[in-house]
């Protein structure tokens, strides 16, 4: 319990943004005692699964893989796979361990244990593949978010539109290279500023635009004025909550 308590903290401090799986089956393999341990992942169809960590010595991941291949479709080894490894590798048993979200299989751990060999409760190494789960899900959902930032960063650097965001009290939260530009601030500096210090002259329009979308929950649609390079410009507006 204080192996799996030692990898679960290591897994809640985790910083990094991958996942390191030939490091996890290491793990797997010391907790549970196996001879051989493979780790897959499946595929959204949670049916076609990846070889993404192999543990054991040099020539039984030889021969297991030369046994096995590399490629393999479903959520257990074939029966006649299983009896050529019992017969290679001298097998008491193959154990295999889901990994589960939502009663979806995401992950596996394959164990290969030999005759007369002493391993883990299976209730703890089901325990530890939990663990497991959990990170692998939130480091999912940080690649995803970070993916997603990085799109959202592309777009506030790069639109030609001039998109701004501010909170309920005017602060401007984010705005678009376009936006900083058309009111004459760098956009670092622009975040944090007020709408009523940046542009004074709209601050009641502006204040008035946002009381309306707050009640309504739609868009509002206005044209602007902006005197630009002392010369007047309109803009068509597109207000809404988000």
């Amino acid at each position: 319990m204080m192996k799996l308590n030692t990898y679960a903290r290591e897994y809640i401090d985790n910083y990094d943004i991958n996942i390191d799986y030939q490091k996890i089956t290491g793990q797997m393999k010391d907790f549970s005692g196996a001879e051989l341990v493979m780790f897959n992942i499946f595929d959204e169809n949670a049916k076609d699964f990846t070889l993404v960590g192999i543990e054991g010595s040099g020539n039984n991941i030889r021969r297991a893989m030369d046994i096995i291949g590399y490629n393999i479709v479903g959520s257990a080894l074939p029966g006649k796979v299983i009896s050529i490894l019992e017969s290679v590798f001298q097998i008491d048993h193959i154990l295999t361990v889901r990994i589960t979200k939502d009663d979806k299989t995401i992950g596996n751990f394959t164990l290969i244990f030999k005759k007369n060999q002493n391993r883990n409760d299976d209730e703890m190494l089901k325990l530890f593949a939990s663990q497991v789960g959990l990170f692998i899900d939130k480091k999912e959902s940080e690649q995803k978010t970070l993916a997603t930032t990085k799109q959202f960063q592309s777009l506030m650097k790069n639109s030609v539109s001039i998109i701004t965001i501010v909170d309920n009290m005017g602060n401007y939260i984010h705005a678009s290279d376009s936006a900083a530009k058309l009111i004459g601030l760098p956009a670092e500096e622009l975040i944090g500023k007020n709408f009523l210090k940046v542009l004074p002259e709209k601050n009641e329009e502006f204040m008035n635009a946002i009381a309306t979308i707050n009640k309504t929950k739609k868009p509002l649609i206005k044209k602007e004025i902006y005197t630009v390079h002392n010369q007047e410009r309109i803009y068509e507006s597109i207000v809404f909550p988000i």
